[in-house]
């Protein structure tokens, strides 16, 4: 074999044109294995004479060549009729034959609008070949290129309205079963013109590969890359990334879409091997930094479909057009904004080894002290949650796929908790040795110690309500929240003077937390399911209670609230007092259930218009003047442990995904 074109004769077919999955453009040879030069569909700038065309066709120009297969313009005789017609560049490599014979079965199989037909085929020639369709409008990246051959971006409605029709032709070959693997600009054909959004098909399926079919899966070297790696998932630049499924589409799909917002792919570089590196290691630049004026909500659902671990992309490509939706409706998409302090943990967690080093050196310094943690800013008005400290933690490795329970680890990641959940898994959140990091205050910061007996947990001792959070957005709508804690009796005095608090001294869960400015005030609501062991004027017998919180901050003074009880009922006093009860909240979008010891003590179901209720008396206020806008009740906010006029220590905090 010819190390240069796989020929069975060097002097048969010698080409200097071939090009390797690495990028190399090699006259000598080839820089990366033989196996690979078919994997890497671009374009080869030199120019060769048409080749000797099939009977029947006359060949008019060459529209495009890949590593797998060249397309040219020719004219069907005597119909007349111009098609594009695809020879296979290499038939005596058996792999690139069948992958030849699998893109034109693809292609017929499907029979959808939105991806380009097929109208003839002849595989026994010795250099086999199909038609299609001829696109004259030529290709979507050709109609990004502005006539000074710079990038030309698209409107965003215009890019939505594209990646729409793209997303469709996706979705019909998934139903199929069948993966693109290839999705990028170029791939898409236009057939009314330049700017005939209207009219688009998804062509190439070169690479296309059914799901769970072995004999396609068999076509691929597990170390090959595979796709234009620019806007190839890590998955399939290094498949020791993990197994390609269709939300490899769903990552062609955001590329896709960022391409059009910006004009770019998301990863260039000069060289394949540098666009790798950063596909692999670093994440894409923002769409906004490069475009100001795209929606801070479109841009998430970009990045969403960008993410490196495919856990954390959409599920499906209906996924993907369902939170599209949502956009166009002028809704907050399921996507995590990239809000200001979203923007500053990435910050961290790309740097943070070196912020974990300096961490470190810190804790030398101070160690044998605990300290008190503090506040943080208010920054963003539109993100809606409290906003934890930046604690920069190592990486960890990979959590188990199986359902199992997650033991606690303070250096696990909020995206690590969620995909755990996800998997049905069980996690905890606060353990022997503290709370899960990042951790953050909402309302007021209290000091934190470890248990003088040196026994499990953390000691809280709070005064005006005190909400610590433990994770940010547990990533599903239903789960339950199971928490260890004992309320010490070691009641601290009543508040200050002027403090408008209930003085019941109460410990417990607080769940559903929506922080969001109003006017020149900072407004708090939230729920708490929370015990309290003995009754406001020192009575021995306590409660429980679900109670509902709208709560406003005051610079330099008191907190405010206006309190909605949801349900009380009767606590059984404890045999030993202080000892340790166990709480769990089962919380659905619909509803709240509040156990004890494994029984059901309060249940609600009119979790919004108790939300409503919150904001209606927040607007009471003077001070906001109707400002507050609350939204809709949500199980995708923090949660955490409330700690109110109490001395409390809290042994364990756990969620686990409810059964469906």
């Amino acid at each position: 074999m010819c190390s240069a074109c796989l020929a069975p004769d060097a002097s048969a077919r010698t080409s200097p044109n071939v090009l390797f999955a690495s990028g190399g453009f090699s006259p000598e040879g080839p820089t990366t294995p033989a196996h690979a030069f078919f994997f890497a569909a671009q374009s080869a700038p030199a120019v060769r004479p048409l080749p000797a065309p099939p009977p029947g066709f006359e060949l008019l120009r060459r529209l495009g060549e890949g590593g797998m297969g060249d397309v040219y313009l020719a004219r069907e005789c005597p119909s007349g009729r111009e098609v594009a017609l695809k020879f296979l560049k290499h038939p005596e490599h058996y792999v690139a034959h069948q992958r030849f014979v699998a893109e034109l079965r693809a292609l017929v199989e499907l029979e959808h609008p939105n991806v380009v037909r097929v109208h003839a085929s002849d595989f026994m020639r010795s250099t086999p070949f199909f038609t299609m369709e001829h696109a004259t409008g030529g290709s979507l990246s050709d109609a990004l290129e502005s006539d000074e051959g710079g990038p030309n971006p698209l409107a965003p409605k215009d890019a939505v309205g594209i990646i729409r029709v793209v997303a469709g032709a996706v979705a019909a070959a998934h139903a199929k079963g069948i993966i693109h693997r290839d999705l990028k600009p170029s791939n898409v054909l236009l057939f009314g013109g330049p700017r005939a959004w209207d009219k688009l098909k998804v062509a190439d399926f070169g690479l296309a590969r059914r799901l769970n079919a072995e004999d396609d899966e068999n076509l691929t070297v597990t170390t090959d890359t595979i796709g234009t790696p620019g806007y190839a998932p890590p998955e399939q630049v290094s498949r020791a990334n993990g197994d390609i499924d269709f939300r490899a589409d769903v990552y062609g799909l955001g590329a896709t879409l960022y391409h059009l917002l910006t004009g770019r792919a998301p990863f260039t570089g000069p060289t394949q091997a540098s666009v790798i590196e950063q596909v692999l290691a670093d994440p894409p630049e923002r769409v906004r930094k490069r475009r100001p004026e795209v929606p801070l909500r479109l841009e998430a659902i970009v990045l969403k479909c960008l993410a490196k671990d495919p856990a954390d992309r959409y599920e499906s490509v209906t996924s993907f057009l369902a939170d599209l939706d949502r956009y166009e409706a002028g809704l907050r998409p399921k996507a995590p904004l990239m809000t200001r302090r979203r923007r500053a943990r990435c910050w961290a967690n790309d740097r943070r080894h070196a912020l974990a080093a300096a961490a470190a050196l810190m804790f030398l310094t101070s160690i044998g002290s605990v300290g008190a943690m503090r506040g943080v800013g208010l920054g963003s008005a539109d993100a809606g949650v409290i906003r934890p400290p930046l604690v920069p933690v190592p990486k960890v490795a990979d959590l188990p796929a199986t359902p199992s329970a997650v033991n606690f680890c303070p250096e696990l990641t909020d995206e690590e908790v969620t995909r755990a959940l996800r998997n049905g898994q069980r996690v905890e959140l606060l353990g022997r040795t503290g709370p899960r990091t990042p951790i953050g205050w909402g309302l007021n910061p209290c000091p934190v110690t470890l248990p003088e007996e040196g026994g499990n947990g953390l000691v809280l001792k709070g005064r005006e309500g005190c909400a610590l959070q433990l994770l940010a957005d547990p990533g599903i709508d239903s789960y339950r929240i199971r928490a260890e804690l004992r309320q010490d009796l070691r009641t601290p005095p009543v508040g200050p003077v002027g403090s408008r608090m209930p003085q019941v001294p109460r410990v417990g869960i607080v769940l559903g937390y929506r922080r969001i400015k109003a006017k020149d005030r900072i407004v708090n609501a939230f729920v708490t399911a929370t015990i309290c062991e003995s009754g406001q004027n020192g009575q021995e017998a306590g409660e429980a209670a679900l109670t509902d919180h709208g709560v406003i901050e005051y610079p330099l003074q008191p907190s405010s609230s206006a309190i909605h009880p949801k349900g009380r009922c009767p606590l059984t006093a404890n045999e030993k007092a202080p000892s340790a009860r166990v709480l769990e909240v089962d919380v659905t979008p619909q509803k709240l259930v509040f156990r004890h010891g494994g029984q059901e003590l309060i249940q609600s179901a009119q979790l919004q218009e108790h939300w409503v209720c919150i904001e209606q008396a927040l607007n009471a206020n003077p001070q906001l003047g109707g400002q507050v806008h609350l939204g809709e009740w949500s199980s995708r906010r923090p949660v955490g442990i409330w700690v109110q006029e109490s001395w409390a220590t809290v042994l364990s905090f756990s969620i686990e995904p409810l059964p469906k």
